[in-house]
């Protein structure tokens, strides 16, 4: 994680206004409807840093993480890697040439059953134009950074989920990509394995030097492996800052719900707007106007019904979406305002 002020980072990769739409079938059976689970967001990654992404299944994190690594074309917006343009608009995308890679929820879906495990690795090194030996040194120095250097001949099936995992983040690791984009990669294991892969991943990060985007349902998680939060719901982020600093004091009652929902180990955290979350969150199909979660937001006013609120500076470096802001924070206690 950052040793230094994120401020003082150069930004790696530059997100404006994205939005992803999809095709799906509608309710009425031969109808097909179009959702968009992302909408028109704008952030930095800052270089060396992780970005943790955190809230409820079905807010839009994994939609977000495929279209920045460009396996889902994005339907809108400008996303630059190194001030390099690699999507703009409509009009297309440039090949990464493996400057980013992505390691899925799922370590058994993600890895071929039928290929052995250097082969897995070194598959995304192809394109890279390296030579034969150059491929095989990559993909053993890759499998020994995670501890896997022995597995080389064996296949998926051979392997427990976490050694999966491992192989996983191995062939993210391989190409020595610029971004890691990272799918909730602890959600599949137990909880000892867990912190074995988050604690590699930490390791790794210093290793090579790599940025991470990690998406989490997990609080706890996101605030030990994140140097900012951006806290997501219903495809647009709703606060986002440093992550101590959002933990601590949350500028958004959908934070603080997601914080009473998986409480920290602090007894100096409590009463935290004193939000509650009820109800569910809203259709991708059924649009909510002004801020979509006002319909679950015990602090909601006429205003938050009408009119979407913009995601605003409102202390330094900390961003909220959120109409009363301002006075929801002076419910803050004391000590943590």
């Amino acid at each position: 994680m950052l040793g230094a002020s994120y401020t003082e980072r150069e930004i790696l990769l530059s997100v404006q206004k994205l939005g992803q739409d999809i095709v799906v079938e509608g309710r009425a059976k031969g109808v097909k409807r179009t959702i968009t689970p992302v909408k028109e967001i704008s952030f930095d990654v800052y270089k060396g840093e992780t970005l943790g992404i955190v809230g409820e299944s079905g807010s839009g994190k994994t939609t977000l993480l495929r279209a920045l690594a460009l396996i889902s074309k994005p339907s809108a917006g400008h996303i630059r890697l190194e001030n390099e343009v690699i999507f703009d608009g409509r009009n297309g995308t440039k090949k990464l040439a493996g400057k980013i890679q992505m390691v899925f929820q799922d370590p058994v879906s993600s890895l071929n059953p039928t290929m052995k495990v250097k082969n897995a690795v070194a598959e995304p090194l192809i394109p890279l134009g390296l030579s034969k030996s150059e491929i095989e040194e990559r993909t053993v120095d890759s499998l020994r950074s995670v501890g896997m250097e022995d597995f080389l001949e064996k296949y998926p099936t051979q392997m427990s989920g976490g050694q999966k995992q491992r192989v996983s983040i191995a062939r993210a690791v391989a190409p020595r990509p610029k971004l890691i984009l990272l799918d909730e990669p602890t959600s599949a294991l137990d909880a000892a394995v867990q912190a074995q892969v988050l604690n590699l991943l930490v390791e790794l990060q210093k290793s090579y030097d790599l940025t991470y985007v990690f998406v989490t349902h997990n609080i706890a998680i996101a605030r030990y492996v994140a140097d900012r939060i951006a806290v997501f719901y219903d495809g647009r982020i709703r606060e986002l800052g440093p992550s101590e600093e959002v933990l601590s004091r949350p500028l958004h009652p959908y934070t603080a719900s997601l914080m009473e929902a998986s409480p920290l180990p602090d007894p100096d955290q409590k009463n935290l707007l004193t939000a509650d979350i009820k109800g569910e969150p809203p259709s991708l199909f059924d649009p909510v106007a002004g801020c979509s979660f006002h319909p679950r937001c015990k602090f909601a006013q006429d205003i938050c019904r009408a009119e979407l609120p913009e995601l605003r500076t409102l202390f330094f470096g900390h961003l909220v979406s959120c109409h009363r802001a301002e006075e929801l924070s002076k419910q803050q206690p004391k000590n943590l305002a």
